[in-house]
């Protein structure tokens, strides 16, 4: 387990910087332009995510010319065109015109080729396929995004360390005393864990009575989803997979959503939420897409909760010259010392 100080000291925030930097970094699932010639604007404005003849491709946003910002949202077109001077380039990068040059300049847009596994979209030097230790793979392919869609995403701005996030994840033993919504739908005494050489993976079941009170914004997904199944309960409550070191896949009843949490210094992070839902949801019923979304938000406040609460201990903790690895519940928390292991691998000694 990595020591207090690992979560609270800039030295060691900007040493496992090497963690991100050009390794793998996720730009966004097929689903989000599954058309030829769809395009989807990347959050930094810099890139775009185009769906052309290659496959899938990030392509510079900005204008060879005078470094204009060309594209904003989503949509689908066979060019790229800066409203600037009218330079246009194909969806592939290539300069396509340059109004009133007599020679065409050979300034064509940077690209970038993506990997792919299971329609997630990656840039970067590190191959994105989960490494299983054995043979024994079989929760990770319930993570299953076939006759979904996309919906939307989501941001959530947080003030601590992402390694607290990602133990956060990774921690059922919570799930009872904290979250009174979300433990009407899963059951975290009925808990399995696959581990690989780069994620791990749990799943828990459903509770029995979903119609069980608790707090509304919970109690109202949970029916919808019982209307939306015909009154059949759920195979699972949820599937939790981590792809380390940040990317996280979650599986609930007729929702899928992949959250990466970035980094922002070392008391600050970023989480980045896709949705997805089976496609007859997305077209007819809006109703479980609003339900599931504020439940999610309401857990993920409850999580926000937790972790400023352990970070500003972990700070004290620091301040008074202290250093505490604490200790790990088995099986509920089975997944921390895995990450942990994780990081000292890629990093070296982790104890600044």
């Amino acid at each position: 387990m990595i020591k207090t100080n690992c979560y609270v000291n800039s030295d060691f925030y900007a040493h496992e910087q090497t963690l991100f930097d050009n390794k793998l970094n996720y730009v966004g699932h097929e689903l989000m332009v599954p058309n030829l010639d769809d395009y989807r604007v990347l959050e930094n404005n810099a890139e775009i995510l185009f769906h052309n003849k290659n496959g899938f491709e990030i392509i510079s946003n900005i204008c060879r010319h005078h470094q204009a910002i060309m594209l904003e949202g989503q949509g689908n077109s066979k060019k790229i065109i800066c409203p600037i001077h009218r330079w246009n380039f194909s969806n592939e990068g290539k300069l396509l015109l340059s109004p009133q040059f007599d020679v065409p300049p050979c300034l064509h847009l940077p690209t970038k080729k993506l990997s792919n596994w299971n329609g997630l979209l990656f840039s970067g030097e590190q191959s994105p396929l989960p490494v299983p230790v054995d043979d024994q793979a079989t929760i990770l392919a319930s993570l299953d995004f076939s006759d979904y869609a996309y919906s939307n995403s989501v941001s959530f701005n947080h003030e601590f360390n992402w390694k607290i996030f990602i133990d956060n994840y990774l921690d059922d033993y919570h799930v009872q005393p904290f979250h009174p919504g979300l433990r009407n739908l899963v059951d975290c005494t009925k808990i399995y864990w696959e581990f690989g050489k780069n994620y791990s993976i749990q799943k828990v079941g459903a509770q029995r009575n979903l119609l069980k009170s608790g707090p509304l914004i919970h109690s109202n997904w949970h029916k919808a989803i019982l209307d939306y199944r015909n009154n059949r309960p759920p195979e699972f409550g949820a599937i939790w997979f981590l792809l380390y070191p940040n990317i996280m896949v979650e599986h609930y009843p007729e929702m899928l959503t992949i959250s990466v949490v970035l980094p922002d210094g070392p008391g600050r992070c970023i989480n980045m939420v896709d949705f997805f839902y089976p496609k007859q949801i997305l077209q007819s019923n809006t109703e479980l897409v609003e339900l599931s979304q504020l439940a999610y938000e309401e857990t993920a406040r409850e999580d926000e909760i937790i972790c400023e609460r352990i970070f500003k201990g972990k700070k004290l903790l620091v301040q008074q010259g202290l250093n505490d690895s604490g200790i790990v519940h088995m099986p509920s928390e089975a997944g921390i010392p895995y990450f942990h292991q994780y990081l000292s691998e890629q990093l070296g000694p982790v104890d600044p």
